[in-house]
């Protein structure tokens, strides 16, 4: 997804600002979503550099546990003396509510982890109050799942950046009802949009400058154009 200024842009893995292509000439089938390729890649495909992986990529693992929910998310914060990257928080914070470690969660499984993890904090809810906490959990659910099926990581990211980046909640739905359509010939799209947005985000902030789209993809003067990108403004 890709957000400019206060509104929404053109950025990489969208022929929009949703990640999802407009109609092709004289169709009304939209065509395939292409993801800019990043220079390292093109580089380590031509044999002529070897380029490490962005430190946070790896982030914790899914098999890591911990006695209550928010410990992973904690440690994340705590395991570097600078600012962690904000994909690292939000793939921590899925092993939190993924305490089954099925790399995906269930609306029932995230309902009980939200009812759950206001007990552990003290919370003393009456029946009323918790019907009302299960519904919002409900239809936060249904805010973050791409798939109705269940959350995976993936969607995970893609909603916590939404949150910051989204000017509006309408604009939040109809970028995720583009993005099924697209899931639906592409399962991996998602997964490669992100990949080659946080190797691009050097900075670990969840917003790309036009420095940014330059320095990282093959063409990327040709985004920053066709984006309308001024030199100080940020896609996200």
């Amino acid at each position: 997804a890709a957000g400019r200024g206060g509104g929404r842009g053109r950025g990489p893995g969208s022929g929009g600002g949703s990640g999802a292509a407009d109609a092709g000439p004289g169709r009304g089938t939209p065509s395939p979503v292409a993801v800019p390729r990043l220079c390292r890649d093109a580089a380590a495909t031509e044999g002529t550099a070897s380029v490490p992986a962005t430190a946070w990529l790896t982030g914790l693992g899914s098999q890591e546990s911990g006695p209550e929910p928010g410990k992973k998310a904690q440690k994340a914060e705590e395991s570097t003396g600078d600012t962690p990257s904000i994909y690292s928080f939000l793939r921590s914070s899925f092993c939190d509510v993924d305490i089954k470690n099925l790399r995906k969660v269930s609306e029932d499984c995230f309902t009980d982890f939200v009812v759950n993890r206001h007990r552990r904090q003290g919370g003393n809810l009456d029946q009323e109050q918790q019907q009302l906490l299960r519904e919002s959990a409900r239809r936060c659910f249904r805010q973050a799942a791409v798939r109705e099926e269940a959350i995976r990581v993936e969607e995970w990211v893609h909603f916590g950046l939404l949150q910051a980046s989204a000017p509006s909640h309408l604009a939040h739905q109809l970028l995720n009802k583009k993005l099924r359509r697209e899931l639906a010939r592409n399962p991996f799209l998602l997964k490669d949009i992100l990949h080659a947005f946080e190797a691009a985000d050097g900075r670990g902030a969840g917003l790309l400058r036009a420095g940014d789209l330059t320095a990282s993809f093959v063409g990327g003067e040709e985004l920053v154009k066709e984006m309308h990108l001024g030199h100080d403004e940020q896609v996200s």
